[in-house]
């Protein structure tokens, strides 16, 4: 057996085995069991010895439905389980024996075949069988399409853009239904539950990045501050409404714990609202450095932005144009009354942030992407998709590398446009991410390159291994064909019984 396949099977070999005695004569189909163990990491055996005679290969593994065991015994072959001696919900299953009408001599034996591999059960929660079916929809319908281009003689390549992004954005709607129906049709003090959201939290956020790369950021020379930006503050969004609502209802905002801290975090992010909201009231507050703060609310709230029909050339010099002032201000702050000297450090330390001073912007920022996404606004509005990769690098060498988490490192790898690295670093985050994931990048074209990161071509590899943990599942096992289905090189063999 070819131990590179075996790896991507349900039946695969492992550290113990259960082998049945040979039965003779009176054609007993029940054999007795014992348990062989071998080193985990030994070679994969073809042949199980038994006495003195080796077991005789009758069977291939093959991936299997709990429900098929009734259609086994009525081809003469029996399914025997045992639970196994090391771990939980696991099962050494023995896979039937040859029928002695089939042996090539006279001996009224049956020789045991060689199927004797670990199993898991996979436990799939029921919470997430909507969403299984509902993303298998989403599935199929891609692959309609996919065979409906094929079928086309007219049609060239493949299945066009639109159509992708279109069922990019169904699984992100997916998502958030899912997400819905957990955040409020659930114990939210069950641990469970609360690691799911967790985990669904972070695939919409990822999924939605990888959306914008592949599509809206297609060409090397696309800018990425506007898309970037956007999609930093649906899920990254600085101080919370909770948060400037408990400090406007205080009776004294500006001395508030946390007023300049959410200022400075909402400049940060260019969450202009935000930031012009609490401006107002270091303005209102008829101290020295009302007239600073009120230019400080004028650099906020006329930041140019590049939309509309406004030129790259266009934004680039109103851009320039607007940081110039900024540096204007912020030089002119100088300190004035002694009571107001503490206003005038927190407002020269916010127009820094605008300038693009890195010390200022290294000292508010809590992590790299907050320096990211200010280093765009604010030092380097014009990055094109081709330099990101270098940006994000002079982030992440300001901050350790051993405080970033696997949600971090799927970001990073999207952004440096690393696909080997987004796919395994998704496949750690849930179960069912990097299977859509790789399904709809490998019709985007983008994971040629990448293809030798796996023992099994790489889109095939975790469509079956998404396959493997529906598969033994009562309702779900339909749903895992359909995945195998849309795997030529190693899923329609396992769809042979």
């Amino acid at each position: 057996m070819d131990e590179k396949r075996s790896s991507n099977l349900v039946f695969s070999p492992a550290a113990s085995y259960t082998v049945g005695e040979q039965c003779k004569d009176n054609g007993s189909s029940a054999p007795t069991s014992e348990v062989a163990t071998r080193p985990q990491d030994a070679p994969p055996v073809d042949l199980l010895e038994i006495g003195n005679k080796p077991a005789v290969i009758a069977l291939n593994p093959r991936l299997f439905s709990a429900e098929r065991a009734a259609e086994w015994t009525q081809r003469n072959r029996t399914l025997l389980t045992d639970p196994h001696p090391y771990k939980p919900q696991v099962l050494a299953c023995v896979g039937g024996k040859k029928p002695k009408e089939l042996l090539p001599t006279p001996e009224r034996v049956f020789d045991q075949d060689r199927v004797v591999y670990p199993v898991k059960w996979n436990p799939i929660p029921n919470y997430i069988r909507s969403f299984i079916n509902s993303t298998h929809s989403t599935f199929q319908m891609l692959h309609d399409l996919v065979r409906a281009q094929l079928e086309d003689e007219e049609a060239i390549g493949r299945i066009g853009i639109s159509h992708l992004k279109m069922i990019g954005g169904l699984y992100h709607d997916a998502m958030l239904r899912y997400l819905s129906v957990l955040q409020n049709g659930y114990d939210q003090d069950n641990a469970g539950i609360i690691d799911e959201i967790d985990k669904v939290e972070s695939m919409i956020a990822i999924w939605e990045l990888c959306i914008i790369v592949n599509f809206d950021l297609a060409s090397p020379q696309d800018p990425v501050l506007a898309v970037i930006l956007g999609w930093y503050n649906r899920y990254f969004s600085g101080p919370t409404t909770g948060e400037v609502q408990e400090i406007v209802a205080s009776p004294n905002p500006m001395s508030h714990p946390s007023f300049w801290r959410c200022l400075n975090k909402a400049v940060l992010c260019g969450n202009a609202e935000t930031a012009s909201q609490l401006l107002n009231m270091v303005i209102e507050s008829d101290s020295d450095a009302s007239e600073s703060a009120e230019e400080a609310k004028n650099c906020v709230t006329t930041m140019p932005r590049q939309e509309g029909d406004l030129s790259r050339t266009q934004y680039q010099s109103k851009w320039k144009e607007w940081h110039s002032r900024c540096r204007s201000i912020h030089q002119a702050m100088k300190g004035g009354e002694e009571e107001a000297e503490e206003v005038w450090a927190k407002l020269r330390q916010l127009m820094g942030l605008m300038c693009g001073d890195l010390e200022a912007v290294v000292k508010e920022a809590d992590n790299w992407h907050e320096m990211l996404v200010a280093m765009l606004l604010y030092s380097e509005p014009a990055t094109m998709v081709v330099s990101l990769p270098d940006l994000v690098d002079t982030c992440l060498s300001t901050f350790e590398a051993k405080d970033l988490n696997v949600f971090d490192h799927a970001i990073i790898a999207l952004l440096t446009g690393n696909v080997g690295k987004f796919v395994l670093m998704s496949h750690q985050i849930h179960w069912w991410f990097a299977a859509h994931a790789t399904n709809l990048l490998y019709h985007l074209d983008a994971l040629d390159a990448d293809s030798d990161l796996f023992p099994l071509d790489i889109h095939e590899y975790f469509l079956v291994m998404y396959a493997e943990m529906l598969i033994s599942h009562p309702s779900l096992w339909r749903v895992a064909l359909d995945y195998l289905a849309e795997c030529p090189r190693s899923g329609t063999e396992l769809l042979e019984h």
